[in-house]
């Protein structure tokens, strides 16, 4: 079957003393624990399968909710 979803990485180049950093938003019900970034050398990152569209966020570091300071 023909899927519109395709993928896209996610990279916050905040947080560089973070030890986690999470996203919540409308594209995963605005669970961050469900969303743990990755660090490397970009900073951290997440991937995700969605479809096309915008999708509204905030970024928690180190359980603490913020807004993208790098956005």
């Amino acid at each position: 079957f023909h899927s519109e979803k395709v993928n896209y990485t996610f990279t916050y180049a905040g947080g560089k003393e973070a030890k986690t950093v999470g996203i919540s938003g409308s594209m995963n019900g605005w669970n961050y624990k469900s969303s743990i970034l990755q660090r490397n050398e970009l900073g951290w990152t997440i991937d995700f399968i969605l479809n096309p569209g915008v999708y509204e966020y905030r970024i928690w570091v180190d359980d603490k909710e913020q807004l993208d300071e790098t956005n």
